[in-house]
């Protein structure tokens, strides 16, 4: 395996994405002799750049990869020891910084080369030979050039031979036949640097590797698979090598998603392809779903009532927007579907179609919205407290709303007229809350939250709704956030609507369901609050002549704050992971 940090823009690097496009690349072992070069590898280079010739490499090509004839990887020919890998995963781990995610790629090693000089008298990779370097952490590397044996004390036959990488001794200690299975092992599978003309004789497999590197565990990280007698309190301090980017080969051109299925088929371990339909109400960018040699992209159109009959085997399906006619097709035509994971907040439109979540798994786009729909709440906030609704409709007369500018009173007790020590509860305290809170916290409000459950969250107090009638009558704006859910209808009723303050607002961006509309409309038709935003309406879109139309101070916005799923392709290539290693999907219902 190698680790790739993700670039200062956040993007994959380009090793990362060369490998998942190709299906194979190959590691060479960093080397004291090499630190220069591996230093100068380091840097960041156009995609064009081909790294072997700036940095001063000589090439030499892969031979035991799938497609190496037309299209062999790069290898380093200074470096003693390499090793020829298919791609098997990338597991994505998030950091705190942007620079902080992290792109485990792990590869299955298909074939090995190394240098009749880094080679012991009895065969086995001579460590202090090849003087590998490792990176400590700050600026500081270390080299290895020094090894020493330990025997864990009292072990049996068994424990030892397999703790020193021997198969053939650790099985004939657990009273197993010898392996009588020998494989011929070609040139091109497993090389010393002299043997290149010579056919390896006839020896069982794994014996031939253990031979080679004792004990491989793939547990291990990078250099730890290279280093047969190290102890663990080695591997735990040396870490990975310095960027063992040797593996990087950037001559290549990015194959599309078709040839890469078509590169993976060389595999006879390859499982069946297996379909994703995505849809075209947003713009996805396929390429950016890669690193599943074995899967198949196709979009489909969300409005059409039927989908493709050659499509009817998809596994899993991506909803953005669908028709309800769309869903419900999809419902009794896609038998081997696994997996819908919709870009929306929440499941509603998918489970109103008839899915059920104890057969198929439901995921949803949780997080895809934090910030646009924070965003177009900081905008109803401030549309509230200026009056930027009550200008516009005296331009629209042709009128000078002159009560609204010249001198002001400056946050005037009992009013609602700037943000500045302004007192805001969110309720629904979620991650749109903690995308808004910093915004608001910003201009001089005092936040607060409520919950279900209280406690503290990204440095703000979020009270039970045990404490709800005390926080609403202290609240000049209250947020909802609140999802769509039989435990949240009509959460603001007639009764909770009198605990506000008569100068409060009401601002929903979660559902519409959520407020009792018409409690809201006496409320604002009597003047016992200040106005109210909404996003969301129990029925969207509000039918014309509707009552909330003419309603005082109330600003209607048609279902604008979300619609816009930001990152929906990191969240599809991060659930398809866990998806594929049996894990928890993020955000399943």
């Amino acid at each position: 395996m190698f680790s790739a940090n993700q670039t200062p823009e956040g993007f994959k690097k380009d090793t990362v994405r060369n490998v998942e496009s190709t299906a194979k690349f190959v590691w060479n072992l960093a080397t004291w002799d090499l630190r220069e070069k591996v230093n100068a590898s380091a840097q960041q280079f156009p995609f064009e750049v081909d790294e072997f010739e700036h940095v001063g490499l000589e090439k030499e090509f892969s031979s035991c990869l799938p497609g190496d004839v037309q299209n062999p990887v790069p290898m380093v020919r200074e470096s003693p020891v390499k090793f020829e890998c298919s791609y098997h995963s990338t597991l994505r781990l998030p950091g705190a910084s942007v620079m902080g995610g992290v792109d485990l790629v792990i590869g299955k090693v298909e074939g090995v080369h190394i240098a009749d000089w880094a080679l012991s008298k009895e065969g086995k990779l001579d460590i202090g030979k090849t003087k590998p370097i490792a990176r400590c952490g700050y600026y500081d590397y270390v080299v290895l050039d020094k090894t020493f044996e330990m025997v864990i004390p009292g072990g049996d036959k068994a424990i030892l031979a397999g703790l020193e990488g021997n198969a053939e001794q650790a099985r004939q200690s657990m009273g197993r036949p010898p392996d009588e299975q020998t494989l011929p092992l070609p040139k091109s599978r497993l090389r010393s640097g002299s043997d290149t003309g010579r056919q390896a004789p006839h020896v069982p497999l794994a014996t031939a590797a253990n031979d080679l590197f004792g004990n491989i565990d793939p547990s291990l990280t990078t250099f730890g698979k290279l280093s047969h007698r190290l102890p663990v309190s080695v591997y735990l301090m040396l870490q990975l090598p310095l960027r063992p980017c040797f593996y990087i080969f950037k001559s290549f051109a990015q194959p599309s998603l078709a040839s890469i299925t078509k590169t993976r088929a060389f595999s006879p371990s390859s499982p069946a392809n297996m379909k994703l339909l995505y849809p075209t109400s947003l713009v996805l960018d396929p390429a950016k779903i890669t690193g599943f040699p074995t899967l198949t992209l196709h979009p489909y159109d969300v409005k059409s009532p039927t989908l493709p009959s050659e499509h009817h085997d998809a596994e899993i399906l991506v909803t953005w927007a669908n028709s309800k006619d769309n869903l419900t097709y999809a419902v009794k035509n896609l038998k081997d579907l696994k997996w819908i994971q919709s870009l929306a907040a929440g499941p509603n439109d998918v489970l109103s179609a008839g899915f059920d979540a104890s057969k198929v798994k439901i995921t949803t786009g949780s997080g895809l919205h934090d910030k646009t729909v924070a965003e177009h709440a900081l905008g109803l906030l401030l549309n509230a407290a200026r009056r930027f609704y009550e200008m516009r409709d005296y331009q629209l007369q042709g009128k000078w709303p002159g009560h609204l500018g010249g001198p002001q009173p400056d946050r005037e007790k009992g009013t609602f007229r700037t943000l500045r020590d302004a007192r805001v509860t969110i309720w629904g305290f979620g991650n749109i809350a903690k995308s808004l809170t910093p915004h608001l916290v910003a201009l001089g409000a005092t936040v607060k939250g409520l919950a279900r459950s209280k406690g503290v969250r990204d440095g703000i107090e979020v009270f039970g709704e045990d404490s709800l009638e005390d926080i609403l009558k202290e609240t000049d704006a209250l947020v909802m956030i609140l999802p769509g859910d039989a435990s949240t209808k009509h959460a603001l009723n007639r009764e909770r609507l009198g605990y506000l303050p008569n100068h409060a607002w009401v601002v929903n961006v979660g559902r519409g369901t959520s407020i009792d509309e018409d409690a809201l409309f006496e409320a604002l038709e009597g003047e016992q609050i200040g106005g109210a935003a909404l996003d969301v309406f129990e029925t969207e879109p509000l039918p014309e002549g509707n009552k909330l139309y003419g309603a005082k101070n109330l600003i209607l916005s048609p279902h604008a704050a979300g619609g816009r799923p930001q990152g929906a392709e990191e969240l599809i290539v991060e659930n398809m992971r866990k998806f594929l290693g049996g894990q928890e999907l993020k955000n399943i219902i």
